[in-house]
């Protein structure tokens, strides 16, 4: 049986298709103290790409492969470095998601109906997405609350800073 709309990366095998989304502050309810240039989105792709090839090798019976889709500088009117992470993603990812063509109020099934659109699209086995925002700027490199990174397993998304995506 195929995996149904809740499972979209229960395993590391097969086609996987990676949504990357830069998150870009517009400035309207945040100051905008974060911009992505080129460089940094280069360094964050070849980062991932690094990774994933990673994985690729970790079981060669696996037979898995990538298939990326690249948004760069998708707007937000917050600016997510400088908040907490906890309770206050939801902001932003609500409208990154809206601006991609996934409206809604529940984050969850935004970012889902997304990666289940991104796995039927590239005919992959299994999707899920990767928030990247930018903390070039930021003194630590965190969210205000000391996160730096986040996902769960059998999850739809991940979300890492700039600063993590070096390390």
């Amino acid at each position: 049986p195929s995996p149904g709309y809740y499972e979209t990366s229960e395993y590391m095998i097969g086609s996987i298709a990676v949504g990357i989304i830069f998150l870009e502050s517009n400035g309207t309810i945040d100051p905008s103290t974060e911009d992505w240039n080129t460089t940094e989105e280069e360094q964050v792709i070849n980062g991932i790409e690094t990774a994933l090839e990673w994985w690729d090798n970790r079981n060669p019976n696996a037979n898995v492969s990538f298939i990326t889709e690249i948004h760069y500088r998708v707007p937000t009117s917050y600016e997510p470095i400088s908040r907490p992470f906890r309770g206050e993603y939801l902001l932003w990812m609500n409208e990154a998601m809206t601006f991609l063509g996934y409206p809604g109020e529940k984050v969850d099934f935004q970012v889902r109906n997304y990666v289940n659109d991104l796995r039927s699209k590239f005919s992959a086995d299994w999707a899920f997405a990767m928030f990247i925002v930018d903390a070039s700027n930021d003194e630590d490199g965190y969210f205000a609350d000391g996160k730096g990174a986040s996902a769960y397993y059998g999850g739809s998304y991940l979300v890492m800073t700039y600063h993590t995506s070096e390390n």
